[in-house]
């Protein structure tokens, strides 16, 4: 639903643009559903103005996507409250 929260969790080898748009695998930015629709996709966008999506971000890209439930979040690797952060 609309309250979902997805993390995009990079490889250990992933690209400077994934790293920038997600963050690091142990700490990755937490982002809506619908947040990372309405940013589309990067087809024929030049990699600087690369926006995070829930799709692919580049042909080579193997980032993971998780769900995130509703007040918790990812800190250091671990699924957490987000009271504890």
């Amino acid at each position: 639903g609309e309250e979902c929260k997805i993390a995009r969790v990079v490889e250990s080898n992933a690209c400077k643009h994934c790293i920038r748009l997600f963050g690091t695998s142990d700490n990755p930015i937490i982002f809506s559903v619908q947040e990372l629709l309405e940013n589309g996709t990067n087809v024929g966008v030049s990699a600087s103005e690369w926006k995070p999506t829930i799709w692919p971000v580049h042909p080579n890209c193997r980032c993971d996507t998780r769900m995130v439930p509703p007040g918790m979040t990812i800190k250091d690797g671990w699924m957490v409250l987000e009271d504890e952060e």
